[in-house]
């Protein structure tokens, strides 16, 4: 017989964590399966069990760790930030990306400080901490945000490195300014406060980037072995940053992002294991970390926000972003389209927020009763910028002509007679289409042809480097090299799913065969088991020819196969938008 008792607050905690990690997972199988931003349905997920139903109460139920799991939690999403910062997207945005995350963030501390000062009647002190914050383009938004929207490279690794680099700088620039405002009486000498200041973000600097040169090359020489080297990782980052902000508040911020940066720019040969680890453990944090945002909401905070607070959010939003990027990236390089789409997305995130939180209360405790203010605002501000820019980025960048309408490109691997007439085809229906191969002889006829080529080795850095998949979906490989398909296949897996990545099947290669590739390692099979890469090469000198059938609710597939009969192969069914 089943009995109820008491539930102890072990068990709350535990049901809790349990609530957030489902709910997480929940929303984020939503957002894939119905193209929809994840941010918006983790703040939704947020709002229902917190606010709304009540069952979450983060501030309550987990009392101060709270905010050091959320410190620990950016932390390793910062990292994770740098970590996924490739030089070679510097070297073709340098400029526009250098102007973001100098010029860029002045621009945007001065004007916001002066409208929220003649605006918003808030003191001068708690306005620059307001715009410190506004600075912070949190990477735990945009980076979901760029997964959804399918961005070319350039504006994508604009948005990309100035969310990770200014998340660090706006949280150092509140501190600043509120140890400034609380401590100004006792600083007789500012420039000694801010040299101090200095020496002490420049030595967190230099401990995050040295932690991550070590790190690189200690990897590289095998004294951490495989299985340790995710989780050593993990640790490296958790302490750096503690160690880091002991130097200065928030410095472990900068620290961190430094230290990812170098980790992955210094060549460590199995980098991208590590990178899926992490990209799985920030999945599970940025999840997190929306679900307790929304949920620690009070309704009863917005109400203290008068018109001109309101105004003030619309000012950062219509006024300040667009004026601070097309001023900061004046002869920049940088396309008014590319400018127009950065200037409207700016969404803040977990930063700002745990920023706010941390100061309001004692900015109030120093005599600054306005500071009370900075919760509702930056909440509020985070709360608009996640749904506008959310539900925006997409349509704005396809009607910019800075993203994929349809991610229905196939990206073909090994050039031979037969992917070269069938890439023709598809071209010539409208599906967009790439044929590389590391043989310039082999891609001679697709070139006469019209066909877009590579030239060039598929898992290589530069391919890596030049190569903008934006518009491809799918990938089938199909060398006459069987083991070199399965390893291109496993490569690109984790980017565009199993379901979407194919491999031509060999004479005697069968799935059931257990001294062969394990399917593991290997992509799903293009066609048909029996339709070989052996086979299809001696199809087409046979005559067999390439052609396309028109469907219809009349004339479908089934009729189709009883009309054809054995004798046809069908390769693909492309519906009606592509």
């Amino acid at each position: 017989m089943l009995q109820f008792t008491e539930i102890s607050i072990e068990q709350m905690f535990m049901l809790g964590l349990a609530l957030i990690i489902f709910l997480g997972m929940l929303a984020q199988w939503l957002a894939w399966r119905f193209r929809v931003p994840s941010i918006i349905l983790l703040f939704a997920a947020g709002i229902i069990v917190g606010p709304v139903l009540g069952i979450l109460r983060p501030s309550e139920q987990m009392g101060n760790f709270l905010q050091t799991f959320i410190g620990f939690a950016v932390a390793i999403i910062l990292f994770d930030g740098g970590l996924n910062l490739r030089l070679f997207e510097l070297k073709q945005a340098a400029k526009g990306v250098i102007r973001l995350v100098t010029v860029g963030p002045i621009i945007t501390l001065v004007l916001v400080a002066a409208a929220a000062h003649w605006i918003a009647n808030l003191s001068w002190a708690v306005s620059f901490i307001f715009s410190s914050i506004t600075v912070v383009t949190g990477p735990t938004v945009i980076m979901p945000l760029l997964r959804h929207a399918n961005l070319t490279r350039r504006p994508a690794s604009y948005l990309k490195w100035e969310g990770i680099v200014n998340d660090p700088v706006g949280a150092l620039l509140a501190v600043l300014f509120f140890e400034f405002a609380i401590y100004s009486e006792q600083i007789s000498e500012p420039v000694t406060f801010l040299l101090e200041s200095g020496i002490a973000i420049g030595a967190s600097a230099i401990l995050g980037a040295g932690s991550g040169y070590f790190l690189g090359h200690a990897y590289e020489r095998s004294a951490i072995p495989e299985f340790l080297k995710s989780p050593v990782l993990v640790v490296a980052v958790v302490t750096v940053y503690a160690l880091a902000n002991l130097l200065q508040e928030e410095a472990g911020l900068l620290a961190v992002t430094l230290m990812g940066m170098v980790v992955g720019n210094v060549g460590i040969t199995n980098i991208y294991e590590i990178r899926r680890f992490k990209e799985s453990l920030v999945l599970l944090l940025v999840s997190a970390l929306f679900i307790l945002l929304s949920a620690d909401l009070n309704p009863e905070v917005f109400t203290s926000l008068a018109w001109p607070t309101i105004l003030l959010i619309a000012i950062v939003l219509f006024i300040v972003r667009p004026v601070s990027v097309f001023l900061s990236t004046i002869r920049s390089g940088m396309s008014f389209e590319e400018k127009l789409l950065i200037g409207w997305i700016a969404p803040r995130g977990i930063v700002a927020a745990a920023v706010a939180g941390v100061f309001a209360p004692k900015l109030v405790e120093h005599g600054y009763p306005e500071g009370g203010i900075l919760i509702p605002l930056v909440f509020l501000l985070i709360v608009v910028t996640v749904v506008l820019h959310g539900f925006s980025l997409s349509w704005l960048a396809n009607r910019l002509g800075l993203a994929s309408r349809h991610r229905n490109g196939l990206l073909i691997i090994g050039a031979n007679v037969w992917t070269i007439k069938f890439a023709k085809l598809l071209k010539d229906i409208g599906i967009n289409v790439l044929l590389i191969d590391s043989s310039w002889a082999q891609l001679k006829n697709a070139r006469l042809a019209g066909i877009p080529v590579y030239y060039g080795e598929i898992l290589s850095e530069a391919s890596e480097e030049t190569l903008d998949l934006v518009e491809i979906g799918q990938v089938l490989s199909a060398s006459v090299n069987d083991s070199y398909n399965a390893l291109v296949s496993t490569y690109f897996i984790p980017e565009f799913g199993r379901d979407s990545v194919f491999q031509l099947n060999h004479e005697g290669q069968l799935a059931s065969d257990k001294k062969q590739v394990s399917g593991s390692f290997r992509g799903m099979v293009a066609f048909d088991e029996e339709i070989t890469y052996e086979a299809l090469i001696k199809k087409v000198y046979q005559d067999w020819r390439f052609s396309r059938t028109k469907l219809s609710d009349n004339f479908g597939l089934e009729e189709f196969r009883e009309e054809r009969g054995s004798e046809t192969l069908i390769l693909a069914v492309i519906k009606g938008d592509g």
